[in-house]
């Protein structure tokens, strides 16, 4: 009973964490909506507490050891560096435990049930990012722009940045790829609906996609992210790809021509997406035109206002020249390598660079999990993360190549999964997307993680498994154990 509680609360808990993720990502930093990440670290760590005292999940979860090392490594980093920035590293290790702890361990039971969670988790998802979105197109429309200084040297900006020709909308950076994301998620939706509505697809389900979609491409275009851009033409290429060899394993097509089907269908389908782009764009600045024509229509002209919408431009302001190439990330690299080296073995903590300035802006992060990973916990700490992030890609790559995989139930399901893990990680590149920040693609990459493994899993542990599921089968038997004694 106790465990099928523990179970409803950790399920709960994760649509909690989408909401109030989504909700900080609406608020500037250092104000009172800041305060709400107490909230998903403080139930955070009374579910994790639960576990380790009932069920101990987390003990048969996948390579667990490496994420326990981690954790470990991580803590005596937070202790090493207790001077710098103790309270954002302290928030940092909580957050990385909370999603490596409760959220990657499958909580969920069955793969069935593995499914319908899914499915209800991307409901709220794409439910909130539509919201978000269609209110961000809203102020495109209008021209709405509002900005206010919150810490030295940041504005933030509701609406359309004049200055930067960019949509913020409610996001408060526009280059978190919210929006990629959910256009990533609402292709896992497609696939995980099949098994929810087997006989026919209610037409509310459609059109609520359908909108999804695209609300959140619009948008896309409007942020003006480059990176999103990357990082969504790298979800698409290997969605298409590995739907269409598994497709042409079940049709018993020879190796050559099925990877050379596969292998077109990717590449045409990243030129497919960056020359959607490109003309979706050129159509864009008419819309705030002819929502100013239909105004006129209505209030009568206004002159200044005319010139406004006539002068609409999205194309993203210039960068300053000293930022060179990349906006600047070859420099922020190196100077975190710099950090790394004063410190090669523990690091600084990974939120321990926002005294550093480089091009006279302070840092918030490194702008590359690897280089972030690095000079934030060290050699030590990155062995760990960086062992099992590239062990469970080797995994999840070489069971989803394989030809038993093909006719795998939840095929569909899992390769489309899987290429939303790879666009996170090729995002992270530029970002920090999967590790260390408060933000919603932390949390998604490591709940996901956890489910597609999941799906892909035979049963079989491997040799780093078996200690912790030793540990978890004598912990348990002692706990059945008491149990029979009490009675």
């Amino acid at each position: 009973m106790k465990t099928s509680i523990l179970s409803k609360a950790i399920y709960y808990y994760k649509i909690l964490i989408i909401i109030l993720s989504l909700v900080i990502l609406a608020t500037p930093q250092y104000t009172i909506f800041g305060k709400i990440g107490f909230i998903i670290v403080g139930l955070g760590g009374i579910l994790c507490l639960w576990d380790l005292f009932s069920n101990r999940t987390f003990l048969k979860a996948k390579r667990m050891i490496w994420l326990i090392l981690f954790l470990i490594s991580f803590a005596i980093t937070v202790v090493l560096n207790y001077k710098i920035n103790l309270n954002l590293n302290v928030m940092s290790f909580a957050y990385s435990t909370v999603a490596l702890i409760l959220l990657y361990p499958n909580n969920s039971g069955s793969k069935e049930e593995v499914v319908k969670e899914m499915f209800h988790l991307n409901n709220v998802l794409l439910g909130m990012t539509a919201i978000m979105s269609t209110i961000g197109f809203v102020m495109f429309i209008t021209l709405f722009e509002y900005r206010y200084n919150y810490a030295e040297g940041q504005d933030y900006i509701v609406g359309w940045s004049s200055s930067g020709n960019r949509l913020f909308g409610l996001y408060s950076n526009p280059g978190l790829m919210l929006t990629a994301i959910a256009i990533a998620f609402t292709f896992i939706q497609i696939e995980v609906s099949k098994h929810i509505y087997v006989d026919k697809t209610p037409r509310y389900f459609k059109i609520f996609i359908g909108y999804s979609l695209v609300i959140n491409y619009i948008c896309l275009l409007l942020e003006n992210a480059k990176g999103a851009y990357i990082s969504l033409a790298v979800f698409f290429a290997f969605y298409l790809f590995t739907k269409f060899r598994v497709k042409g394993l079940k049709d018993n097509l020879t190796t050559i021509k099925n990877w050379g089907r596969g292998i077109l269908l990717g590449v045409l389908s990243t030129i497919l997406l960056f020359s959607s782009i490109y003309v979706v764009r050129l159509g864009l600045p008419y819309i705030p035109k002819a929502y100013y024509y239909v105004e006129s229509l209505i209030t009568g002209e206004n002159p200044e206002i005319a010139e406004k919408y006539d002068n609409v431009d999205i194309e993203r302001g210039e960068i300053p020249d000293e930022y060179g190439s990349l906006t600047g990330r070859p420099q922020i690299w190196e100077r975190g390598m710099e950090e790394f080296c004063k410190k090669p073995i523990f690091g600084w903590g990974p939120l321990s660079f926002n005294t550093i300035k480089v091009f006279e802006a302070p840092l918030r992060h490194l702008h590359n999990f690897i280089v972030e990973s690095l000079a934030g916990v060290g050699i030590v700490g990155s062995f760990f993360i960086f062992f099992f992030l590239i062990s469970a890609l080797v995994e999840l790559l070489r069971k989803s190549f394989s030809r038993k995989f093909a006719d795998d139930k939840y095929s569909n399901v899992i390769y489309t999964c899987i290429a939303m893990l790879i666009m996170f990680a090729v995002n992270s590149m530029a970002e920090v997307t999967i590790l260390y920040m408060t933000r919603l693609s932390v949390f998604l990459f490591w709940l996901y993680l956890g489910y597609t493994i999941t799906l892909l899993d035979d049963g079989k542990p491997s040799r780093f498994d078996k200690p912790l599921l030793k540990l978890y089968n004598l912990l348990n038997r002692k706990k059945e154990i008491k149990t029979v004694n009490e009675e």
